[in-house]
């Protein structure tokens, strides 16, 4: 989710790039650096021509801290880390990345919603074995894992946390990492961003 502070100049994310239009630098986007939400905010920027500062941040702790004070305007974050402070209006929710908005942030349009195109972006998680590990055990494990990702405890669970169970083959992985690769190596060499 992209997220806004309370006392920040704009309400949404059309306010959002009218108000860099008109004050160029002078906005600041608070990102772990290196994370998902870092690679959004880069983005972001090239997809709209915004000139907001990217500011990075060890971990989501100090950015919502930062956020919570009014020292940073903007950021993007896992809906996990967010929902608390969304719901009791302590930040605002300025778009969701996703094709549809969330049922559980009604009112958050999404970024395609406020005017932005290829903007979208998901933190996943995965379980992965060291290459070469017998397809037997690859099979057991992800068979033992399906069954718990099926149960209506688990669902419930991830709806709560704003995310959603998707069960692939271990081979439908593998060629899903392979793309995020892909995906997130052109977002960093067209921002220039190194590793270190």
């Amino acid at each position: 989710v992209m997220i806004g502070a309370m006392d920040a100049p704009f309400k949404n994310v059309k306010e959002l790039l009218a108000y860099d239009k008109a004050h160029p630098g002078t906005l600041n986007f608070g990102v772990p650096n290196g994370a998902p939400p870092h690679m959004l905010a880069e983005m972001f920027n090239a997809r709209t021509a915004a000139h907001i500062q990217i500011v990075p941040y060890r971990g989501a702790s100090t950015l919502i801290t930062d956020i919570l004070a009014g020292r940073i305007q903007t950021g993007f974050e896992t809906t996990s880390v967010m929902f608390g402070h969304l719901h009791d209006g302590k930040i605002r929710g300025l778009a969701v990345l996703r094709e549809q908005r969330l049922p559980q942030l009604p009112d958050v349009p999404t970024m395609i919603e406020s005017g932005v195109e290829g903007v979208a972006g998901s933190s996943w998680i995965g379980i992965v074995a060291p290459a070469g590990t017998p397809n037997e055990i690859v099979t057991r494990i992800h068979n033992e894992i399906a069954s718990g990702v099926r149960t209506p405890e688990f669902a419930a669970r991830l709806k709560m946390l704003g995310a959603e169970g998707r069960q692939t083959t271990p081979a439908e992985f593998g060629t899903f990492i392979a793309a995020e690769y892909d995906r997130i190596g052109a977002i960093m060499k067209q921002a220039n961003v190194k590793s270190q």
